[in-house]
């Protein structure tokens, strides 16, 4: 069977908005996810915002205008563990193939197979990657880690800030680990981080 879950922003196959010290574990999506404005933002496979994600796969297309991420849209503080995209991410600016715009702390044992696009570039706030499409600083002084992860699907940016792993870090009040990750997929950019500043 097939369904389509349709909506604005904060919009998930499993979750819309996880808040405080919810968990999401042991969930799969194989339903489309479509953000339907213009400027449908924080939309995900899994959730479309919030972390502690623990052992969870997207198989479905995944649609919005930014912040689309194959697991979650966007992060609040938290992880996402041992989760899988298989599905397409498709985005006009921020795309992610794990988390579209990434604020939590941790990423670890993850990986993307699913093709991930963006085919905008709107003032200056582009990012496509395998894993994330932007790190970001929202909490400012908590550092943030992608571990043992992987890309192997298609990467496409249209832009200047696409990469295998993150399309762009901007790391101003905090330090960005990338550890025991790779990419092999195909990208857009040369490597496996677009931008990092």
């Amino acid at each position: 069977y097939s369904a389509i879950i349709c909506g604005y922003s904060m919009l998930g196959g499993i979750v819309g908005k996880s808040e405080g010290n919810s968990l999401v574990e042991y969930c799969s999506n194989e339903c489309e996810v479509i953000g339907l404005t213009p400027d449908a933002h924080a939309v995900g496979g899994i959730v479309g915002h919030g972390s502690n994600i623990f052992q969870s796969n997207n198989i479905g297309l995944v649609l919005g205008a930014q912040q689309v991420g194959g697991i979650v849209g966007t992060t609040s503080p938290g992880y996402v563990d041992e989760s899988c995209n298989l599905g397409i991410v498709l985005a006009e600016d921020v795309a992610g193939g794990i988390v579209g715009y990434f604020d939590g702390y941790l990423i670890d044992s993850c990986y993307n197979s699913g093709i991930v696009m963006g085919y905008l570039d709107r003032n200056n706030y582009h990012g496509v990657g395998g894993i994330v499409g932007i790190v970001r600083d929202i909490a400012e002084g908590q550092n943030k880690y992608i571990v043992n992860s992987y890309n192997d699907g298609l990467i496409n940016g249209h832009g200047l800030y696409s990469g295998g792993l993150v399309g762009r870090g901007v790391a101003s009040h905090f330090d960005f680990f990338l550890y025991n990750c790779y990419n092999v997929g195909f990208s857009s950019s040369a490597g496996a981080v677009g931008s990092l500043s």
